[in-house]
C-alpha cells in the first residue's frame, strides 16, 4: 500500500519488485513513471528531485516529438546523481566534450543506427581508441533507454548501436625487485599507499577514500564500505604481517582522519610524484593499476582460491580475472613441469629418445 503523503508531494508505490512514482507536472497532469529501483530511499530521493523540478519550472514536460538527445543526456546525468555513481564526472565530460556537440541536436525519435555509425567513424578518424568510443556509445544507449521510460515515452524503441572490438587484456605486472625500486623512489608520504596497493589490490580511488576508523589493527583488517568500491560491495582487506602492517601502523599513529595523508591533509592526487618516481626507478610504463593486477596474481600464485581472491580484490566475475591475463611465462613453465612429472614412465620411449639423440650427434655436419 502506498504511504500517505502531504497533498502535492506525490507518492510512491511498489509494483512487483520496483517502486513507481506518481506526481503532477506544471499543467496539473498526473505523471506515473518507474523509479527503476527496489530501494525505497532511492525512490523517495528521485520523487523529491521530480517535484523540485516541477516547482522550479524545469520539469521535463517535453512532447516526444521535440525531445532531443541533449534532453536524453540530462536524464542520464540525473540518473547517475540519483544512484551516486562514482563515474558521474567522467560521463558528464563525455557528454559535454563529444556527445552533446555532435549528437545533441538530433530529435531522439529520429536517431538511428546510421547516426551512431557516423559518430563512430568520426571519432575513430580523430584517433579515439575503440574502448573510448564504446564507452561513449554506452552513454547514448543508456540515455535512450531512460527516455523510453518517460511518461509518455520519448522514443518508441532503442535502435541498434554498434560495439567495436576491444583488446582489453591487461598485462602490466610488477616484480618484487621493481616494487622495491619504486618504493625507494617515491616520497615518504606515498610509500604506505604504494605498499597497501601492492599487497591488497585495492583501487586507487578506494585507497584514497579510506579513513582511520576503517582500520582494525587488532583484527588485522581494513573494512571497506560498499560506497567506496566500484561494484558497490563491501570488502574486508587483510593486513599482512611485516611491511604492510608496519606502514599502516605508522599511518594510523601519525595521520588525522584519512589513512593516507600528507602533512595532515588527505591525499587526492599524486600524478607528478608518481611520474617522477617512475623515471627514477626506470619504470616508465608503470601504471598504478598494475599494482592491483600484481596483487591478484600473487594471491592466486600463493594458492588462494579464486573465490577468496575475488572477494579480497573486489572483482565481481571471474571474467575480470581473465582480463588481467594472470598467467605468466613462469606459470606456463611450472605447469609444463607438473605435467611432465605426472606422465607415466615409458622405458621404450626413453630408449627411443636416447637413440635419436645419439644419432643426431653422430650425423656429419
Amino acid at each position: 500500500m502506498a504511504r500517505r503523503r502531504q497533498y502535492g508531494s506525490g507518492s510512491i508505490r511498489l509494483r512487483g519488485k520496483t517502486f513507481w512514482l506518481r506526481y503532477y507536472d506544471e499543467k496539473g497532469e498526473r505523471i506515473e513513471e518507474s523509479a527503476e529501483t527496489d530501494v525505497r530511499e532511492d525512490a523517495e530521493r528521485l520523487l523529491k528531485i521530480k517535484i523540485g523540478q516541477v516547482a522550479a519550472g524545469t520539469g521535463r514536460a517535453i512532447p516526444p516529438a521535440k525531445a532531443t538527445l541533449s534532453d536524453c543526456f540530462v536524464l542520464i546525468v540525473e540518473d547517475y546523481k540519483l544512484h551516486e555513481r562514482r563515474s558521474l564526472p567522467e560521463v558528464e565530460k563525455r557528454i559535454e566534450v563529444h556527445l552533446k556537440p555532435t549528437l545533441g541536436w538530433i530529435v531522439a525519435a529520429d536517431f538511428t543506427t546510421r547516426h551512431a555509425e557516423q559518430y563512430i567513424r568520426d571519432r575513430m578518424k580523430a584517433g579515439a581508441a575503440n574502448a573510448t568510443v564504446n564507452r561513449e556509445i554506452a552513454v547514448v544507449r543508456r540515455a535512450l533507454n531512460l527516455s523510453r521510460r518517460e511518461a509518455p515515452p520519448w522514443i518508441p524503441f532503442v535502435p541498434y548501436l554498434p560495439i567495436l572490438s576491444e583488446d582489453n587484456v591487461r598485462t602490466g605486472f610488477l616484480t618484487p625487485e621493481e616494487y622495491g625500486r619504486m618504493r625507494e623512489a617515491l616520497p615518504q608520504h606515498l610509500k604506505p599507499l604504494l605498499c597497501t596497493a601492492y599487497y591488497s589490490g585495492l583501487r586507487r580511488g578506494t585507497l584514497l577514500s579510506l579513513k582511520l576508523d576503517q582500520v582494525d589493527l587488532e583484527a588485522g583488517v581494513i573494512c571497506v564500505s560498499k560506497k567506496q568500491t566500484k561494484n558497490r560491495r563491501g570488502q574486508s582487506i587483510p593486513i599482512l604481517a611485516g611491511e604492510m602492517r608496519a606502514w599502516i601502523e605508522m599511518a594510523v599513529s601519525t595521520n588525522k582522519a584519512y589513512l593516507f595523508e600528507n602533512d595532515g591533509e588527505r591525499i587526492r592526487s599524486f600524478k607528478t610524484a608518481w611520474a617522477t618516481a617512475r623515471t627514477i626507478a626506470n619504470l616508465p610504463h608503470l601504471n598504478f593499476h598494475d599494482l592491483r593486477r600484481t596483487a591478484v596474481r600473487d594471491w592466486l600464485a600463493a594458492g588462494v582460491q579464486e573465490e577468496i581472491a575475488m572477494q579480497i580484490s573486489g572483482h565481481k566475475t571471474r571474467s575480470m580475472l581473465q582480463r588481467y591475463n594472470i598467467i605468466t611465462e613462469r606459470d606456463v613453465l611450472n605447469a609444463a613441469r607438473k605435467r611432465e612429472e605426472s606422465l607415466p614412465k615409458n622405458a621404450a620411449a626413453e630408449k627411443l629418445g636416447t637413440n635419436q639423440g645419439q644419432a643426431l650427434k653422430s650425423k656429419p655436419s
